[in-house]
């Protein structure tokens, strides 16, 4: 289960660097285009705009699966260690409910914007919403391999032991 889960989270943070990389590249084209050639590029604004979004999303999954979000830091520096593993079992549990939520009511969305392009791409919208869905799948995948870990070992991870 630990291969699977290394796997999927090493997959994802590839797919962020080459995110990464390709705003950096077609920024450096908007640079060359506007200064050597003379004129803008009119889709490098909009495609930097949809891979951050994108970016930003899955950085957040994997931030999530790490366990190095807000809420477990500030929640766990606060209460007694001996209750970590129960607060952290409920807050998989809310944050399963939340992804579950969002997953549920980003689908019609992205139906309803099917239609829609955008101005200098003609992507269609629906592409660019889909991150919300995946993120949410992916939260829940993080948990449910977490959740198939502790019933294997018997004891749930508590922060940082997800680390690698």
């Amino acid at each position: 289960m630990q291969k699977v889960l290394a796997g999927l989270v090493r997959s994802v943070e590839i797919v962020i660097g080459i995110m990464l990389s390709l705003i950096l590249i077609v920024a450096m084209a908007e640079v060359v285009s506007r200064y050597l050639l003379g004129h803008s590029l009119a889709w490098v604004t909009e495609l930097s705009r949809f891979l951050f979004v994108w970016l930003s999303f899955l950085a957040a999954a994997v931030a999530f699966h790490y366990r190095m979000h807000f809420r477990v830091v500030m929640l766990l520096r606060a209460i007694p260690e001996r209750l970590h593993p129960w607060i952290e079992l409920l807050i998989d549990f809310i944050s399963f409910a939340f992804a579950l939520v969002v997953l549920v009511q980003s689908l019609p969305i992205i139906a309803r914007t099917s239609v829609q392009r955008s101005p200098a791409m003609q992507i269609q919208m629906s592409h660019i919403y889909l991150i919300v869905p995946i993120f949410a799948g992916l939260i829940m995948v993080f948990l449910l391999l977490r959740w198939l870990e502790a019933a294997r070992t018997g004891r749930m991870p508590v922060s940082g032991e997800s680390k690698h």
